[in-house]
């Protein structure tokens, strides 16, 4: 009977308690997920922590000079030494002093501005290529579906249609092996897309200026839009981080020229120096709008790679459309 109720007492406390799981070297299952939590929580402490240090010791310095002014009557015998120097004008100093710390507050203040507004652009950018790879992975993951899912599909039927007939009835058999081949190419087509829109495979084999010149017949074909394209002849050792970024600002441009400036011509050019590069995207249609409060998610993505190449960009009115200049120097190769 004793055996039976700490049996009893051992289920009910099991029954009772949530159930948890082990993971070797991990911890519990709250362990694992409350890291994160924790650790943010230990920085907002940190933070909070620094702050109240620096409040403290702001006031311990107030109050230090205060006690120190109270027992040495500073005032009086900073004045009374200012009257020497009265003929040099010094005694106007502590003004100009004044005058000075407030300039410096609020230069320290329009930098905590400009860096409070760029925080909250590189969020809204963050956000952004978080979406757009969200997006990405789940028109793939319904490409990979859909076509290779009923090309797999079609594929099995059409084998074990032939592996029923091929005797009994060769022509039926032939005909099935050539649905088998449409979906082969169907399944070829949908790898060779999904590898274009991972990585152009054009680029390592044939190098930017072909890559480009495609993407913009492309483009053209299915936009029915004039693209002319003008490209120096580039340096075979360009480096690949350049060559990547400068294709992407290209697709990202006609991208938004496609959606949204209604254009009747682009032009793109790409000009060439010895360590400095020069791509110019030109359009004829509406321009960026005057009433928006700034760029528009697609330019801000252009603008930040363009900065991690260490490269300018500037958005200039066409008169009509948009006329997008960047500026990318190239690293001088290695002798």
């Amino acid at each position: 009977m004793e055996s039976l109720n700490v049996m009893e007492g051992e289920m009910t406390h099991t029954l009772g308690t949530a159930p948890r799981i082990l993971i070797p070297g991990a911890g519990t299952t709250a362990d694992v997920l409350g890291k994160r939590p924790a650790r943010a929580m230990s920085w907002r402490h940190r933070l909070s922590s620094k702050a109240l240090m620096d409040i403290l010791m702001v006031i311990t310095a107030v109050l230090t000079y205060g006690l120190l002014a109270h027992q040495l009557d500073l005032s009086e015998q900073v004045i009374e030494w200012l009257k020497r120097y009265e003929p040099m004008q010094l005694d106007e100093m502590p003004f100009m002093l004044l005058l000075l710390s407030l300039g410096l507050t609020w230069f320290a203040w329009r930098r905590i501005t400009e860096v409070s507004a760029l925080l909250k652009s590189n969020r809204a950018l963050t956000q952004m290529l978080l979406s757009t790879q969200e997006q990405e992975r789940r028109a793939m993951a319904r490409d990979l579906h859909d076509e290779l899912g009923q090309a797999s599909t079609a594929i099995r039927i059409d084998m074990a249609y032939i592996r029923k007939v091929m005797r009994t009835d060769p022509a039926a058999a032939l005909n099935a092996f050539e649905g088998l081949d449409s979906a082969c190419q169907r399944m070829q087509e949908l790898s060779r897309d999904l590898l274009t829109r991972l990585r152009p495979p054009k680029l390592d084999e044939l190098g930017l200026e072909v890559c480009l010149r495609d993407l913009c017949t492309r483009w053209q074909e299915r936009h029915h839009t004039p693209c002319e394209v003008r490209i120096d002849a580039l340096s075979p050792s360009l480096p690949d981080t350049i060559a990547i970024h400068l294709y992407r600002i290209i697709q990202e441009a006609l991208t938004n020229i496609g959606k949204h400036a209604l254009a009747s011509k682009v032009s793109i050019e790409l000009r060439t120096s010895p360590y400095l590069l020069t791509l110019i995207i030109s359009d004829d249609g509406r321009g960026l709008p005057e009433a928006s409060p700034g760029l528009g998610m697609g330019l801000l993505g252009m603008r930040e790679r363009i900065e991690c190449l260490q490269g300018q960009i500037h958005f200039e009115d066409a008169q009509p459309g948009l006329r997008i200049r960047m500026q990318v120097p190239v690293p001088r190769a290695a002798p």
